[in-house]
């Protein structure tokens, strides 16, 4: 059998034709023009005044809200159909009508997190979205406020622009003013959801502008009183956004004082629950990292017996990491902060998580006993120490390991050379113990590798003190 010939194909006749890219974007516009098509005749329906015209239209209108090129056309080609919209959603009676409003306005608001569903965000708020809920918020109606604050969440989650928006444009000053969280101990649906719009507000770094420093304090202090609730769906929320404020100023600081939140936080370190440990021990090492005094409100809760029971819980690695990660801050202080570490049975935990499996908590603690050797003094880190402790360090320099673990590896190991060279000296030794140790690991072989192969400044120069320490 003879194969058939191939047709061929004119090059010319082919690129004559729409590409790919064309076709597609042909296929979108008439999807639009029908939805068009579509939406210009629910403007009438939701102006109509028979309710249920409107009702059927608001049904219609959330099956539209739902779909992503249905939100595009209803947030840029519709005004008259969304003003109609914010209308219904400002009317009280009926109250099945508002609801519905509320509802489809939320459907609508349920953006893409991408650019085009930035601008969609951007263009309803601009379109009168922000004075509708800045007015719901403030009413007296419980249900259109919480519906109200539910939008707020869609909005202030889309995108970082969007949260700013919020905040210049004053909905968030207005919801601090606002909401009254006198039931955060039983909290309602009101309190849950403000909880949530705090913590997605907080999630995007905040601005140090203007407008940010107006929410910020009572920003804090909201979340201050809300940490203390029982609701688990509360705390967690409020726990979070805690962790993500800055706290560089002592002012700051105040609520938290107030409302005894730094005390609270180190009772939760106890819980069972490994989520609510974790994001306590987070929330208070941002707020005693932020300056010396807020450190010093920390230490006076007396936390150091807490955090090594943190340390110690083998089947929880992400308690374990927030535990050391919160003894190197405190470890960092120096003074009797390292007495305490020591007394609650740190040392013992933290050399036994070196040899933990997640390399997170392997990190952690490398930095927590590289910050409390740095601050004691030689004898005490010899005493504290052993020699043993040098071929898991040594370990830790390969290229298996995180680059993010070198640097503290290094000091530690700088530490015990250190240490190591006064306690031969104190005790008359024949040679540095530490060092000895080193070496018979091929420590300072990698040493020198670190030297000739990091392109990091900050490495090198760790490298080298602890070859030179080694030679005390």
């Amino acid at each position: 059998r003879r194969p058939m010939p191939r047709k061929r194909v004119d090059p010319d006749a082919k690129s004559a034709g729409p590409s790919r890219r064309e076709r597609r974007q042909a296929k979108e516009q008439s999807k639009k023009n029908d939805l068009l098509g579509e939406l210009l005749p629910l403007e009438q329906q939701l102006a109509s005044g028979c309710t249920e015209e409107q009702l059927a239209a608001l049904a219609a209108l959330a099956e539209h809200a739902a779909d992503p090129v249905g939100r595009r056309v209803l947030a840029a080609e519709v005004p008259g159909l969304l003003a109609q919209l914010f209308i219904l959603c400002e009317q009280q009676e009926p109250q099945e009508m508002q609801n519905a409003a509320l509802q489809t306005l939320a459907a609508l608001t349920a953006f893409d997190k991408n650019e085009e569903g930035e601008q969609d965000a951007h263009a309803i708020l601009d379109g009168g979205a922000a004075e509708v809920l800045g007015r719901l918020l403030v009413g007296s109606n419980r249900r259109p406020c919480e519906h109200a604050l539910g939008i707020c969440v869609n909005f202030a989650s889309t995108s970082l622009g969007l949260r700013d928006a919020l905040v210049t444009r004053g909905i968030a000053k207005r919801v601090l003013d606002a909401i009254p969280i006198h039931d955060a101990g039983q909290p309602g649906p009101i309190t849950r959801k403000f909880a949530e719009l705090l913590r997605v507000v907080c999630s995007w770094p905040v601005a140090d502008n203007a407008a940010f420093r107006d929410v910020v304090q009572p920003l804090v202090n909201s979340l201050a009183i809300l940490s203390t609730s029982n609701d688990d769906e509360v705390l967690l929320a409020s726990l979070q956004a805690l962790a993500n404020v800055k706290y560089g100023d002592d002012e700051r600081l105040l609520p938290l004082v107030k409302h005894a939140t730094l005390e609270r936080l180190v009772f939760l370190f106890e819980q069972p629950s490994p989520e609510i440990c974790v994001l306590a021990a987070r929330a208070a090492r941002q707020i005693a990292c932020g300056t010396v005094t807020s450190m010093q409100a920390f230490l006076v809760n007396q936390p150091v017996p807490a955090v090594c029971d943190m340390m110690a819980r083998e089947e929880e690695p992400s308690v374990q990491r927030e535990g050391c990660l919160l003894i190197a801050e405190v470890s960092a202080l120096g003074g009797p902060h390292v007495k305490e570490v020591v007394a609650a049975g740190g040392v013992p935990i933290l050399k036994g998580l070196l040899k933990n499996e997640d390399a997170g908590v392997r990190e952690a603690a490398i930095r927590a006993l590289a910050a409390l050797t740095w601050r004691s003094a030689p004898p005490l880190v010899g005493s504290l120490v052993e020699a043993e402790v040098v071929p898991v360090v040594v370990g830790m320099l390969c290229a298996a390991e995180t680059s993010e673990i070198v640097l503290p590896a290094l000091v530690l190991l700088q530490s015990l050379a250190r240490a190591g060279g006064v306690l031969r000296a104190q005790s008359k030794l024949p040679s540095n113990i530490f060092a000895e140790a080193l070496i018979q690991v091929g420590g300072l072989d990698k040493l020198k590798t670190i030297v000739e192969m990091s392109g990091d400044k900050a490495t090198c120069q760790r490298a080298i003190a602890v070859m030179e320490a080694c030679c005390m």
